[in-house]
């Protein structure tokens, strides 16, 4: 389990800054009106994928002359601090404590960022996640040479994974990867103005509810297999399928279905009792 312990915002509407707003049970937050309450819940929940801000939400830091418009904050940034138990500690590789901000801008949109301990060469950030061919172009730029076949991916990677450990390092904000931000812990929203919708909401939980539980170090193992197993059966039609088509359909070069099995989006619910189904896609 991945635990928020506490966060900070800049440049959303009336925080500009504010450092280490704790998180703890219960958290209680109180002021005057218009004091910042809702948008420290916003960033929040900013912060855990919930909705992006706009321009309108960034910081007014002054007013141009000649009746321009005002002056604002480039971007807006949540920082949280995550605490990590040993089962995703080992699934991710981190420490027990990492950073995570979510950062939006005009230009760049919404983005996930962890802070590391990264080679001072900002190339070799994200090597790990370079294909093959940015891998030998990379190689080719500092003079490493692939170990083993040059047309595999991992003969260029373990040179230079190796050549970036032995440069200097500080501290900096990397892309963070897609598997730490799946595991983030979630935010629920609820509006005592809004329509109630008691239903909805406990849906919206169970939905929550059943993804965490499909990540549980006892049910992951079990989960993975039977995906694996209905993805080939799957596979297999498929491939019949195709060949049937093709077969009687000669105007047609190829066909290409690949059904991927999920069951971590896969949750429907009724009035009755929740049930599980299995979704698939065509690629």
């Amino acid at each position: 389990m991945i635990e928020l312990t506490s966060y900070s915002v800049a440049g959303l509407r009336s925080l500009a800054g504010v450092p280490d707003i704790p998180v703890r049970r219960p958290t209680i937050i109180t002021g005057a009106n218009d004091g910042g309450k809702s948008t420290a819940l916003l960033a929040l929940n900013f912060l855990l994928g919930g909705r992006a801000p706009t321009g309108s939400d960034l910081t007014l830091i002054g007013s141009q002359e000649d009746g321009a418009d005002p002056l604002s904050h480039e971007r807006i940034e949540v920082t949280g601090t995550f605490r990590l138990d040993q089962h995703d500690m080992d699934a991710l590789g981190l420490e027990s404590e990492v950073l995570v901000r979510r950062v939006w801008d005009v230009e760049g949109g919404a983005r996930y960022e962890m802070r590391v301990n990264a080679p001072t060469d900002p190339r070799f950030h994200t090597v790990e996640s370079l294909r093959l061919k940015e891998l030998a172009s990379l190689a080719e730029d500092v003079g490493v040479e692939p170990v083993g076949a040059r047309n595999t991916r991992a003969a260029w990677l373990e040179p230079l994974v190796a050549y970036a450990g032995a440069l200097p390092h500080e501290a900096a904000w990397i892309a963070a990867p897609s598997d730490l931000v799946l595991r983030l812990p979630r935010m629920m929203l609820f509006s005592s103005t809004d329509e109630p919708d008691p239903e909805g909401q406990i849906r919206s939980a169970l939905k929550t509810a059943f993804s965490d539980l499909l990540e549980e170090p006892d049910l992951v193992g079990p989960v993975r297999e039977v995906e694996k197993a209905v993805q080939g059966k799957l596979a297999q039609k498929a491939d019949d399928l195709c060949t049937h088509v093709t077969e009687r359909c000669p105007e047609l070069e190829s066909i290409d279905v690949k059904p991927e099995v999920t069951f971590t989006e896969a949750f429907a619910t009724s009035r009755s009792s929740p049930r599980e189904k299995v979704a698939f896609q065509f690629r």
